[in-house]
Protein backbone atom coordinates (compact mmCIF):
# COMPACT_ATOMS: atom_id res chain seq x y z
CA UNK A 1 0.00 0.00 0.00
CA UNK A 2 1.27 3.77 -0.66
CA UNK A 3 0.28 6.42 0.89
CA UNK A 4 -1.56 9.13 -1.20
CA UNK A 5 -0.03 12.20 -0.02
CA UNK A 6 -2.34 14.35 -1.09
CA UNK A 7 -5.74 12.58 0.19
CA UNK A 8 -3.86 12.03 3.45
CA UNK A 9 -3.22 16.10 4.24
CA UNK A 10 -6.66 16.60 3.24
CA UNK A 11 -8.00 14.20 5.64
CA UNK A 12 -6.11 15.79 8.12
CA UNK A 13 -7.57 18.84 7.51
CA UNK A 14 -11.32 17.97 7.37
CA UNK A 15 -10.62 16.22 10.77
CA UNK A 16 -9.79 19.67 12.63
CA UNK A 17 -12.51 21.29 10.35
CA UNK A 18 -15.22 18.47 11.43
CA UNK A 19 -14.38 19.29 15.17
CA UNK A 20 -14.41 23.25 14.71
CA UNK A 21 -10.93 23.45 15.71
CA UNK A 22 -8.86 26.55 14.91
CA UNK A 23 -4.87 25.11 13.84
CA UNK A 24 -3.81 26.83 17.03
CA UNK A 25 -6.27 24.53 19.07
CA UNK A 26 -5.33 21.13 16.95
CA UNK A 27 -1.43 22.06 17.55
CA UNK A 28 -2.72 22.17 21.10
CA UNK A 29 -4.22 19.09 21.47
CA UNK A 30 -1.42 17.06 19.40
CA UNK A 31 1.22 18.99 21.24
CA UNK A 32 2.81 20.30 18.50
CA UNK A 33 3.49 23.83 16.99
CA UNK A 34 0.87 25.37 14.56
CA UNK A 35 3.30 25.51 12.28
CA UNK A 36 3.73 21.69 11.64
CA UNK A 37 -0.84 21.43 11.97
CA UNK A 38 -0.06 23.71 8.57
CA UNK A 39 2.77 21.57 7.14
CA UNK A 40 0.86 17.99 7.93
CA UNK A 41 -2.13 20.05 6.09
CA UNK A 42 -0.35 21.29 2.99
CA UNK A 43 1.68 17.47 2.75
CA UNK A 44 4.93 19.36 2.62
CA UNK A 45 5.44 16.90 6.60
CA UNK A 46 4.29 14.18 7.76
CA UNK A 47 3.20 14.02 11.28
CA UNK A 48 5.07 11.63 13.42
CA UNK A 49 3.32 8.06 14.62
CA UNK A 50 2.53 10.05 18.29
CA UNK A 51 0.91 12.78 16.33
CA UNK A 52 -0.73 10.14 14.17
CA UNK A 53 -2.26 8.27 17.08
CA UNK A 54 -3.35 11.62 18.61
CA UNK A 55 -5.07 12.31 15.17
CA UNK A 56 -6.78 8.73 15.15
CA UNK A 57 -8.14 9.54 18.99
CA UNK A 58 -9.79 12.72 17.90
CA UNK A 59 -11.29 11.35 15.08
CA UNK A 60 -12.20 8.36 16.48
CA UNK A 61 -10.35 6.12 13.39
CA UNK A 62 -8.27 3.63 13.18
CA UNK A 63 -4.34 4.19 11.95
CA UNK A 64 -4.68 2.17 8.96
CA UNK A 65 -7.78 4.25 7.99
CA UNK A 66 -5.96 7.36 8.73
CA UNK A 67 -3.23 7.22 6.74
CA UNK A 68 -4.50 4.76 3.83
CA UNK A 69 -8.08 5.76 3.35
CA UNK A 70 -11.76 3.33 3.28
CA UNK A 71 -10.10 0.58 1.35
CA UNK A 72 -6.96 -0.65 3.66
CA UNK A 73 -9.24 -1.94 6.52
CA UNK A 74 -10.92 -4.30 3.29
CA UNK A 75 -7.81 -4.71 1.66
CA UNK A 76 -6.53 -6.06 4.95
CA UNK A 77 -9.36 -8.18 5.48
CA UNK A 78 -9.02 -9.45 2.15
CA UNK A 79 -5.30 -10.64 2.28
CA UNK A 80 -5.96 -11.91 5.85
CA UNK A 81 -9.02 -14.53 4.40
CA UNK A 82 -6.97 -15.24 1.08
CA UNK A 83 -4.05 -16.15 2.82
CA UNK A 84 -5.85 -18.34 5.09
CA UNK A 85 -6.83 -20.06 1.89
CA UNK A 86 -5.02 -23.46 0.65
CA UNK A 87 -2.59 -22.86 -2.08
CA UNK A 88 -5.07 -24.49 -4.86
CA UNK A 89 -8.01 -22.59 -3.27
CA UNK A 90 -6.17 -19.59 -3.81
CA UNK A 91 -4.89 -20.17 -7.66
CA UNK A 92 -8.69 -20.57 -8.03
CA UNK A 93 -10.10 -17.65 -6.63
CA UNK A 94 -7.11 -15.57 -8.37
CA UNK A 95 -8.45 -17.32 -11.62
CA UNK A 96 -12.20 -16.48 -10.95
CA UNK A 97 -10.83 -12.82 -9.97
CA UNK A 98 -8.69 -12.37 -13.45
CA UNK A 99 -11.55 -13.64 -15.55
CA UNK A 100 -13.77 -11.09 -14.06
CA UNK A 101 -11.37 -7.91 -14.74
CA UNK A 102 -9.14 -6.94 -17.95
CA UNK A 103 -5.18 -7.82 -17.49
CA UNK A 104 -2.79 -5.79 -16.13
CA UNK A 105 -0.32 -4.88 -18.66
Amino acid sequence: MRLDNERFSSHLKSIRKEKAYSQERMAQLLNVSRDSILHYEKGTSLPPLDVLVGYCTIASESLEYLVFGENALDNFRLNHYVSRLNKDSQKLLMAFLESLTPPIP
